[in-house]
């Protein structure tokens, strides 16, 4: 499938900078690939906001499931991908405990970077409204995968 981004989404940043920077990180690893064939194996986690299903990265060009994998909702232009718009993994699986675990991972060691639960008061702009919405929907699988974890 052809992946692209979106004409006229909204993103304060489009990600053309990362996208260069994530391509410079990942020379050698340009090509479509199975990401199992990484010295490392690796899988990444993004959110398509049609459905709101979660859509696992084990294989593509590196950079941009990378990019992909982290395009917050409203800082990032999300990514076309057939019939998907892609946006950062988190609003569906923002802590994969589970697909460490089901690519054969025997230890998982996690770090969560949740902060305090936000109280009636603490949402008194748009931009703290904005933030526990994303919050929120990180919370999705996050006290299952936590279970999953033998290092927190």
């Amino acid at each position: 499938m052809h992946k692209r981004h979106l004409t006229g989404a909204t993103g304060v940043i489009e990600g053309k900078n990362l996208m260069r920077l994530f391509r410079h990180l990942t020379v050698g690893y340009t090509d479509s690939m199975s990401f199992d064939s990484l010295p490392r194996r690796f899988a990444c986690v993004a959110t398509n906001i049609v459905d709101n299903t979660e859509y696992d990265f084990h294989s593509g060009v590196l950079a941009e499931a990378m990019r992909t994998s982290m395009s917050i909702p409203g800082v990032f232009t999300p990514v076309r991908k057939g019939n998907c718009v892609l946006v950062d993994g988190g609003l569906r699986n923002n802590y994969p405990a589970d697909l460490a675990r089901a690519m054969g991972a025997a230890y998982v060691i996690g770090a969560t970077v949740q902060g305090p639960p936000k109280t009636a008061d603490d949402l008194a702009n748009g931009s703290s409204v904005l933030g526990q919405i994303v919050d929120v929907n990180c919370k999705n699988k996050y006290d299952d995968n936590l279970k999953l974890t033998d290092i927190v």
